[in-house]
């Protein structure tokens, strides 16, 4: 009589093929932004920001989904930061969305701040809000280590806006 063999619990194989999806996911993930980084790198972020391109050329297409919490748009040669309503948060990975920026100010070229504001409401409290974002976004600069004088807040000839695009803050390079 042969011995009983033990009682072992089938192997999880879709747990297992899930989590190395997973993994392999968040490897692809890191792997493509340091190797866009490395692409657009201090030579593509130059000529994305050249100082020929007319800032109203730079104003998004269209603003994302009214977001919850602030978001970041990269647009070409500008940084587009969204705010939530009412608030002057950055989000997180606002410094890594200046990387491009940071590098162009490191060649000689000056970064450029402006912000909008809804058209409804308090005026002088919408003003106050996208001064506030805007000085946010030049805050950032500074602990980034970038000089003051690299950094100019510029209103724009028309600040109202709608919606999410009201509630930005845009930065480009000149």
């Amino acid at each position: 009589m042969n011995a009983p063999q033990s009682q072992r619990a089938p192997f999880p194989l879709p747990l297992v093929l899930t989590l190395l999806a997973a993994v392999l996911l968040a490897l692809c993930t890191v792997l493509g932004l340091h190797f866009y980084s490395q692409l657009h790198g201090a030579s593509a972020g130059a000529a994305a920001f050249d100082e020929h391109l007319p800032p109203a050329a730079m104003l998004p297409q269209a603003a994302p989904e009214e977001p919850e919490t602030a978001s970041i748009e990269l647009g070409e040669g500008v940084v587009h930061f969204y705010f939530a309503t009412g608030s002057a948060e950055l989000p997180e990975d606002a410094a890594l969305a200046l990387a491009d920026v940071v590098k162009g100010i490191a060649t000689g070229q000056r970064a450029i701040i402006s912000g909008w504001h809804d058209a409804s409401g308090d005026q002088a409290q919408n003003i106050a809000l996208a001064t506030a974002r805007a000085e946010a976004v030049q805050r950032l600069f500074a602990e980034l280590g970038v000089s003051a004088e690299h950094v100019e807040l510029r209103r724009p000839e028309h600040p109202e806006g709608e919606g999410a695009e009201a509630r930005r803050v845009d930065v480009w390079l000149e």
